[in-house]
């Protein structure tokens, strides 16, 4: 007895609408997965899904608008990653499939769904840009077809799995060319994800405050300061006074809140790591004690939590 028990070749053939043949064979397929302990999902999208140590996992099955009977009903498998506990921060930027090679670029290896590795320029000792077909054709899709489209899943579930550890990101890192691994490093929670699990140093605040912009607008309400500002960095001193530790040290103003008077300063402690601290300016001389009031970080991913967090609980209701 075949091991696929929810796919039956000869009932598909009976099949005459390509939204039919679509429905069919993606519950075949969420239901292989569902029975060896993945979560399938009917409506609205279908789809299988999962975690690992770090990371939640989905393989999203979609279609297309022009597909033509007798000829053609298209699947796609669509991979998408989250750091757990992160999810509202948004898919992590890895890419599996689909990736065009750059104008004269020959050393890759094109993965098909239907098992075959196609090998393009290849020479000895050298590490291929690795792709993934994505999509296949399912109309008349017969067993060994569909033996070959859950061999392409679970190659690729494997990837995804392998992004838990450092030896999993380098493989991905070294089997992508250049212009793609430029473009899953210019998000920075994929960065910064990669650089944590690689334990290389984390991003530059500079960074952080481009791509918190860059997602939410001006919305977000901060903006980055000139490192040579030395206004902010005299308003906090004459604020703290003299008898604060902090007033010998020196300090630099990162970003500031334009609707309040909430500026991030960096310094550096003894173990020469740096520390950001959030002031509430009062711009006052005669403060009493215990201000200006501030929170303090210990890097600026952690500064970067907290502002995302405060947003997101500022505008839950919109």
């Amino acid at each position: 007895m075949s091991e696929f028990k929810n796919f039956d070749a000869e009932y598909l053939k009976t099949l005459c609408v390509p939204k039919d043949i679509f429905d069919y064979v993606c519950t075949a397929i969420g239901e292989y997965y569902k029975a060896r302990g993945f979560k399938f999902t009917k409506s609205p999208r279908k789809m299988i899904s999962w975690k690992s140590e770090k990371l939640s996992h989905c393989l999203v099955f979609g279609t297309s608008g022009t597909n033509v009977l007798p000829e053609s009903v298209w699947l796609e498998i669509n991979a998408a990653n989250w750091v757990i506990g992160k999810e509202k921060e948004g898919a992590l930027r890895f890419m599996f499939e689909r990736l065009k090679p750059r104008e004269g670029q020959t050393d890759r290896i094109v993965i098909g769904f239907d098992g075959s590795e196609r090998h393009y320029g290849l020479k000895e000792n050298e590490n291929p840009c690795i792709t993934m077909a994505k999509g296949c054709n399912i109309y008349a899709l017969d067993e060994k077809g569909f033996e070959n489209i859950i061999k392409y899943t679970d190659r690729l579930i494997e990837t995804m799995n392998s992004l838990d550890t450092s030896e999993g990101i380098e493989k991905y890192l070294h089997g992508i060319p250049d212009y793609v691994y430029c473009y899953v490093l210019d998000d920075i929670k994929t960065k910064d994800y990669i650089y944590d699990i690689r334990g290389l140093e984390e991003c530059t605040a500079e960074e952080v405050f481009e791509d918190l912009i860059k997602r939410y607008g001006e919305a977000i309400d901060w903006e980055p300061v000139a490192f040579s500002n030395k206004t902010l960095v005299a308003e906090l001193k004459s604020e703290i006074g003299e008898n604060d530790p902090l007033y010998s040290e020196e300090i630099y103003a990162v970003a500031k809140r334009g609707s309040r008077d909430d500026v991030l300063f960096v310094t550096d402690n003894e173990n020469d790591t740096d520390i950001y601290r959030i002031y509430h300016l009062t711009y006052s001389k005669t403060n009493t004690e215990g201000f200006p009031r501030y929170k303090e970080f210990k890097g600026i991913k952690e500064v970067k939590q907290y502002i995302v967090n405060e947003f997101m609980r500022e505008n839950e209701n919109e």
